[in-house]
């Protein structure tokens, strides 16, 4: 397991690097340089083969990458920082998003001081650490170590790291809990956060080649890095982009993936990068050129876990690969050593002996920690950073699911939740009706419960909002059949994150296990009333009503759904970084559909369905606060033993 790093400042670095060693095994933080490896003899595909071109579409798909470049954007030169015989400038620069109207990127462009009289070679800088992003130490210093040798480096900031004044709130800046829960929801249009990146890299390089970051630059020497959180990004644009010449990773042993939600973060997550082969084959991208054809390319991987074996297919295809002394990200010897090797294989100068050393050197001495002051103030046609689209609001746009769409998307029946990837084992306890034979039957899903081994099924209920129980199944009339489940989804906090990554990487929706799960109880309440219709209503607090609404509208029937503190939509615009107070994570993670047309599972949609069927106590909104709006369907009451009639 590993976790991407997300301090804030570069001073806090080795105290991250502490935690990591604590709480994961580390397998590689920053690695040393080492003697030039022995050739490794090409075989496998080529770069102008069917295998690697099929692998290049299938990694922009899996990104929802556009097919084509957005026109080069606006740019804007912000504050600029010259230290006195530091030799290198830092310029805070802005340019419009390609794909998204009104997005912003940010970044920082490190010049040699003075700038020599002639295009500069340029390497583009895509960091890890999200929440720390072109602040963080090690990107400074590679940024400076190569401006003092004579490069431009444009550094890119990520999504929800912009370098603005105001301050991205942690739902959507961090890799970790909150910043998962900000992610998930904006995957719901089928945008990756990594697809937004490499737009905005797209973005910057296009600006830096036309000029308009101040500089020329020598279009035939443009290279990449990417460490750890970095990595996703500089394959992913190398893979579509033949303007970058050469190639620097390290870092990579959960690239595209999260280790079946083991990891700490999914910003790079994909679908299909739970697959070892499939991402072996994306990395390999980045040591092919595309073009027509497509050719080699000069690529160094520094790999810290070679037991892997994700490295062998950049090895096959020419890359040069370099172990690590067990560091997750790059030190200064890398630094240093990575400027030595674009120079030999992108610029053709071979570095005299002893130059990677005197060059670290210098950059050391000159080495400063970023200055507050380069962090621009927010354009005046943006958002604040913690206010995005998260997709069409099911409220507002009018989306019609049909029951047939609906089972598509769920996955529901096709087999797609046998694996048994952080899933929690199914609970089910059926109570036969008593001293009744009229017909009723009641399924009550419940879900994120503590496991309560010995509890009667009528004890067996969450919590609501508010921490007091959820009296749905005391209300209800003791001589129905009754049939409690608690979903597969359920578990807690550390379960909800692992398997929100898990859902990523594989591109499907956890809705669609606890659906499963609840249909399975309605069977079972069928069953043992010798078949007859059993889903009278469903209830529970909280997560629970979504997945009784949605078996109840997939189920059949005319009996009442019992929706108690339930969300009417998850849709929400998101919290602003003013909004200290706000309960960032009202809802668990897994009712969120990391898929395109994810919005489309939305409980709005699942209530549209059940019409006059839905019965709503205390509904909530988005924020997971009571809401008077309006209903998309069915009607309020007052407390649930109203609504049961």
């Amino acid at each position: 397991m590993s976790v991407r790093h997300r301090s804030r400042l570069s001073g806090r670095w080795s105290a991250v690097k502490r935690t990591c060693a604590l709480l994961v095994l580390l397998v590689s933080c920053g690695g040393g340089g080492g003697e030039e490896p022995t050739p490794v003899a090409a075989s496998g595909p080529t770069c102008d083969s069917e295998e690697i071109r099929e692998a290049r579409q299938a990694l922009m798909e899996a990104a929802g990458l556009p097919a084509r470049r957005p026109p080069p954007p606006e740019v804007e030169l912000l504050e600029k920082q010259a230290g006195p015989n530091r030799g290198y400038s830092i310029t805070a620069v802005r340019w419009t998003h390609g794909e998204v109207p009104g997005d912003r990127v940010h970044g920082l462009l490190t010049l040699p001081d003075p700038p020599p009289d002639r295009p500069l070679p340029l390497l583009v800088n895509v960091h890890g650490h999200w929440e720390a992003g072109v602040e963080a130490g090690e990107v400074l210093f590679r940024s400076e170590l190569f401006a003092l040798r004579g490069w431009a480096v444009l550094s890119v900031s990520t999504r929800g790291a912009e370098l603005g004044d105001e301050p991205v709130p942690p739902w959507r800046a961090a890799h970790f809990s909150d910043g998962l829960y900000g992610e998930m929801r904006g995957r719901r249009t089928g945008r990756t956060p990594l697809g937004w990146n490499v737009v905005a890299a797209w973005g910057g390089i296009d600006a830096a080649l036309a000029g308009r970051l101040g500089p020329s630059i020598d279009r035939e020497q443009v290279a990449i890095s990417g460490f750890s959180g970095g990595v996703e990004q500089a394959v992913a644009v190398a893979t579509t982009d033949p303007r970058i010449g050469g190639v620097v990773i390290g870092s990579f042993e959960y690239a595209f993936g999260s280790q079946d939600g083991a990891a700490g973060c999914s910003c790079g997550t994909v679908p299909g990068g739970h697959d070892p082969e499939r991402r072996a084959r994306w990395l390999s991208l980045a040591a092919c050129r595309p073009g027509a054809p497509p050719r080699p390319r000069a690529t160094l991987a520094w790999d810290g876990q070679p037991q892997t074996g994700l490295a062998s297919g950049l090895s096959s295809l020419g890359a040069t690969v370099r172990g690590t002394d067990g560091e997750h990200g790059i030190n200064r010897p890398m630094s240093a050593a990575s400027w030595s090797f674009l120079e030999a294989h992108l610029r053709g100068g071979a570095v005299p002996a002893g130059e990677e050393d005197a060059a670290r050197e210098a950059a050391a001495q000159a080495w400063d920690h970023f200055s507050p002051s380069l962090r621009s103030k927010l354009h005046p046609d943006s958002a604040p950073p913690g206010v995005h689209e998260q997709g069409a609001d099911p409220t507002r746009a009018g989306i019609e699911v049909a029951p047939e769409r609906a089972r598509t998307l769920l996955r529901l029946n096709d087999g797609a939740w046998d694996e048994q990837v952080a899933l929690a084992e199914r609970r089910l306890d059926v109570t036969p009706a008593i001293g009744s034979a009229d017909g009723r039957g009641w399924v009550v899903v419940v879900a994120d419960t503590p496991d309560r081994a010995t509890a009667e099924p009528f004890d067996y209920i969450e919590p609501g909002l508010d921490g007091q129980p959820v009296e749905t199944l005391s209300s209800m009339d003791r001589s129905a059949s009754v049939a409690v489940v608690r979903p597969r989804t359920s578990g807690g906090q550390v379960r909800d994150e692992r398997l929100a990554r898990w859902a990523a990487e594989r591109g499907l929706a956890p809705l669609g296990i606890a659906v499963e799960d609840a249909l399975a109880a309605a069977e079972a309440l069928a069953a043992g009333r010798g078949g007859a219709g059993a889903m009278r209503g469903g209830g529970g607090g909280g997560a629970g009503p979504p997945v009784a609404a949605w078996a109840a509208a997939l189920g059949g029937g005319a009996s009442p759904v019992v929706l108690v503190d339930a969300p009417v939509t998850l849709w929400a615009p998101g919290p602003t970084s003013s909004d200290e107070q706000v309960d960032l994570r009202p809802w668990p993670l897994w009712l969120f559909a990391p898929i395109r047309q994810g919005v489309a599972l939305d409980p709005w949609m699942a209530a549209a369905n059940l019409g006059d069927r839905a019965r709503w106590v205390s509904p909530r909104g988005g924020d997971g606060q009571p809401t008077d709006g309006p209903l998309p369907a069915g009607r309020s009451h007052p407390d649930v033993a109203s609504a049961l009639r």
